[in-house]
């Protein structure tokens, strides 16, 4: 079996719910398990280690894609989008975008 962001469960994933991902700290447990699958359950992997560390940054890139692949998903609804994105679809909707007001 590979191993891969979707067979470790660390992708964003889209249901009929909606888009979801694991947080950071799901992702960054699930890789430090791994790595101590393979190198062994004694492998040091605290903040102050080197390779704590580099599984710390790749658990975060992992963490930071999935927020971007939300955040696309989310703009292509008119509920949840915002700035040019929301501009566009209610462009191709035939709607109009109401304008920035004071809150009261």
């Amino acid at each position: 079996m590979a191993l891969n962001l979707d067979t470790l469960g660390l992708s964003a994933t889209v249901t009929a719910e909606g888009i979801s991902a694991p947080d950071y700290q799901t992702i960054l447990d699930t890789l430090t398990s791994y790595f101590q699958q393979i190198y062994g359950s004694d492998a040091y992997l605290e903040p102050d280690s080197k390779d704590g560390q580099m599984v710390a940054l790749v658990a975060l890139a992992i963490h930071d894609a999935n927020n971007t692949a939300i955040s696309v998903y989310n703009c292509f609804s008119p509920v949840t989008g915002y700035g040019a994105a929301l501009t566009s679809n209610v462009k191709i909707n035939g709607i109009a975008r109401k304008g920035a007001t004071n809150s009261t």
